[in-house]
């Protein structure tokens, strides 16, 4: 299929099941106005599926990264992968990093977006391309193929560095982009260059496991229906944002509460429980103050993730952190300080930038990045180089660039 820039093809699958209208706009990667672009595109046949390249918001890619104002988050769990990690050489050649997602092509980067969110930017920072590259994308939701597509580097409209701004999925159609945890890959000429998570969240918290069904009523009341369809009543709490179960049987809670100090900042507190199926009783894992959310378990279920913080960003800071809870030794967090890593030997404030996800029972991979971090702000190419994913190893508590 051939385009050209400013042009609007639609491509249709049809779905027996649903027609939502799922979109991706490539603005990014069109030929330049005048010439021509080969795409191929593939996509699986369960999904109703339209991609609309338009043109791209700015002429000319940007360098440094910007932020907009905060989001609310929470999460669901993440599919786990088995990729091995290792400590990568210096950057050379053509290179895509840095990979986060965000409501607009130039907005905060977020883990995880509302129910009704219709539209996700994917952005990336690129270096040394030439007009020979061809890149891929590859998208998979809840684990299973989704979109993909790849198509000739458009270098007389980009260059050779800059940040790509203006590719996103979307729905405008529905209810927003369907509850779910999305990834995506991307390459260049066939390369594995850097992959990024984030996660839907549903319009009600929710978890099943083994014929059992976690749930939320009015936000508040936490519901448990058996695989026999017996239905009961087990706790209240102030805001219950999120559950996930563990696999041996207890429940996860993250409720969310008001501050204690009601005139401090205005953001809520999270408090992170453990919940006794049979009984509701209740263990709390986290102070409010800490504001532990966005959880993921270890495929074993010997540890719990979480995005912390209250995703406020001020000058090059971000109140977003990193942590991770072993369940045999419940009240010790770990922080990314703890892990030998080259992230502690820069003073940089590197956060999260994705949902991450667990690739075993004790590895957890996501992408760092940083503000204040820009090759037009004098940062050395070596620095910039640690906006990347990376694996943290709980058994030898290292943390690695993929």
């Amino acid at each position: 299929m051939a385009e050209r820039a400013g042009q609007v093809s639609h491509l249709w699958y049809d779905e027996p099941m649903k027609q939502l209208l799922f979109a991706i706009v490539l603005t990014s990667l069109l030929a330049a106005c005048g010439g021509t672009l080969d795409v191929d595109v593939e996509a699986t046949p369960t999904e109703s599926v339209m991609l609309t390249p338009t043109l791209a918001e700015t002429s000319t890619p940007e360098e440094t990264p910007t932020s907009t104002a905060p989001a609310t988050m929470t999460a669901t769990p993440a599919p786990t992968a088995t990729a091995e990690a290792t400590e990568p050489p210096p950057t050379s050649g053509a290179t895509f990093r840095n990979l986060r997602f965000s409501i607009t092509g130039d907005g905060l980067p977020q883990p995880t977006f509302p129910f009704g969110t219709e539209e996700v930017f994917a952005v990336w920072d690129y270096v040394n391309m030439t007009a020979e590259g061809r890149i891929r994308r590859v998208w998979t939701k809840d684990g299973e193929p989704w979109l993909e597509r790849a198509e000739a580097w458009d270098f007389g409209r980009y260059g050779s560095a800059g940040t790509v701004r203006d590719l996103s999925v979307f729905d405008f159609e529905g209810s927003g982009l369907e509850p779910a945890f999305y990834e995506l890959a991307l390459y260049i000429n066939d390369q594995l260059q850097a992959t990024g998570t984030f996660v839907i969240r549903p319009e009600t918290p929710q978890a099943s496991s083994g014929g059992r069904l976690a749930r939320v009523e009015g936000g508040e009341t936490l519901i448990l229906e058996d695989g026999q369809g017996n239905v009961r009543e087990l706790l209240r709490a102030e805001a219950i944002v999120e559950l996930q179960w563990l696999p041996d049987g207890p429940l996860l809670m993250v409720e969310e509460v008001e501050p204690a100090d009601p005139s401090g900042p205005p953001w809520p507190d999270y408090v992170l429980w453990s919940v006794d199926p049979e009984s509701g009783e209740q263990v709390q894992l986290s102070p409010p103050d800490r504001r532990v959310r966005r959880i993921a378990v270890a495929p074993g279920g010997g540890y719990v993730s979480a995005l912390a913080g209250t995703d406020f960003g001020d000058a090059c800071g971000m109140d977003r952190s990193l942590l991770f809870l072993d369940l045999t030794q419940p009240d010790r967090w770990l922080e990314v300080s703890d892990f030998d890593s080259v992230l502690n030997e820069r003073r940089y404030g590197f956060f999260p930038a994705d949902a991450g996800r667990w690739v075993s029972d004790q590895a957890f991979e996501v992408n760092m990045t940083a503000y204040c971090m820009t090759a037009e702000m004098g940062t050395p190419p070596e620095d910039l180089a640690l906006l990347d994913d990376y694996r943290f190893d709980l058994e030898s508590m290292t943390a690695v660039r993929r």
